[in-house]
């Protein structure tokens, strides 16, 4: 039986010396490399070439890249990829910017991947604005079932309420009373913030008189 001391040796050795944020691509992949190094430099012009190129892969991780380093203007460009893990990289890049931008996210809302659809779901989830229900409401009606239950977790989600009574496996037009619910309560909630807003900009006049 070993004793205590060197197996924790053994781990603390293993620990110590084993790589700690591994980059398979990256390492199978020299041109992946150079992506990365590119993006370190925060080089816009070496990324936007390499966004183009023929190799999926390393188009992919550029347009994350770009979108990191430069914004969401910065992937214009790569908007109509034809490549679905480049679109797929691209809107799941820009849902992850300070402030996503709905009219380049919201056209993959019907893109032809179901992967895509899920992403632009999400994107759309993380802006603060009542339009996006009308862009998430819609999706309960996706013909794939992963589309339909990405939408309803995040009008879920964005409303604070649960509706037990939609179900994504159920066709749309049993749907019809949830999806009634829902709306409803949104505009509830749209009717509460714009007279707190009202209120606040009284306020706000009313200090400045």
């Amino acid at each position: 039986m070993l004793s205590a001391i060197p197996v924790l040796g053994l781990i603390a050795w293993w620990v110590i010396h084993t790589p700690k944020d591994t980059d398979p691509e990256a390492d199978q992949s020299p041109v992946v490399r150079e992506v990365e190094h590119a993006a370190e430099k925060k080089d816009m012009a070496a990324l936007a070439q390499f966004a183009r190129s023929d190799d999926s892969t390393v188009a992919r991780r550029a347009v994350s890249a770009l979108v990191n380093v430069g914004g969401a203007e910065a992937v214009r460009d790569s908007l109509s990829d034809s490549r679905e893990d480049v679109r797929y990289a691209l809107v799941a890049a820009l849902a992850e910017t300070p402030e996503p931008p709905l009219e380049m996210i919201a056209p993959f809302m019907s893109d032809p991947a179901t992967d895509v659809r899920v992403a632009a779901v999400r994107g759309v989830s993380h802006i603060r604005d009542f339009s996006i229900f009308d862009y998430l409401i819609p999706m309960l009606n996706d013909p794939n079932q992963s589309v339909r239950k990405a939408a309803f977790s995040a009008i879920e989600e964005r409303i604070g309420l649960k509706f037990p009574e939609f179900n994504p496996n159920a066709p749309a037009s049993e749907q019809a009373a949830a999806v009634n619910r829902m709306r409803a309560q949104i505009s509830k909630m749209q009717q509460v913030f714009d007279q707190h807003n009202d209120f606040e900009l009284q306020h706000q006049k009313t200090n400045h008189k």
